[in-house]
């Protein structure tokens, strides 16, 4: 009896580990018009710049396309996610034109700040670095840079990728239920 119970809470953890896994969705950006976007939509996320300014994809440091606002003073840029986002990654970074300190904050649908993370880079560097949020039920996040950035936020972002937790579906919790259900009742009987 007791192997019968090891047994069902062993396929209990494994079906709730595979209920707590998601799918990892990278926006490259290889498709963003070339100058004067005012939002772009890919795999559910639609980008917009702040304040109603308008971005463009230009060459960044990793050789692909990057976004970049356009009319200086650059401004910041925000992306709108679908339900369920538990995680944000996004590459910023810029050719070593002024220091920057590169910001990725996340937000609920409240607008109530979430989680944030931030990196000072160097007036030489030239290159990208990966900025990480996470919480859960992320609405949207905002990025880019700040002073002191010149300019307003001068600096690329490439390589967009959130990560969603996976709900299960409804069968899968009345299996389980079930299970728990005959693991008590054989538990009874002994």
């Amino acid at each position: 009896m007791q192997q019968g119970f090891l047994a069902g809470v062993y396929a209990a953890s494994l079906l709730l580990a595979t209920a707590a896994t998601g799918s990892a969705a990278v926006i490259t950006f290889d498709t963003v018009p070339i100058s004067g976007a005012t939002s772009y939509s890919e795999a559910g996320v639609t980008f917009t710049a702040l304040n109603g300014s308008t971005f463009s994809a230009s060459q960044d440091p990793n050789g692909t396309n990057g976004l970049l606002s356009d009319p200086i003073p650059r401004i910041q840029l925000r992306a709108t996610l679908p339900a369920g986002v538990s995680q944000v990654s996004v590459d910023l970074g810029d050719f070593d034109a002024d220091p920057d300190l590169l910001v990725l904050r996340a937000y609920d649908a409240g607008n109530t700040l979430l989680s944030s993370a931030s990196l000072l880079i160097a007036a030489s560097f030239v290159g990208m670095e990966t900025l990480t949020v996470s919480a859960s039920s992320i609405a949207y996040v905002v990025f880019g840079s700040e002073p002191p950035s010149i300019s307003g936020s001068s600096v690329y972002a490439d390589n967009f990728t959130f990560n969603s937790v996976a709900v299960p579906e409804p069968s899968s919790l009345a299996l389980l239920a079930a299970g728990f259900l005959a693991l008590g009742w054989s538990r009874r009987k002994q």
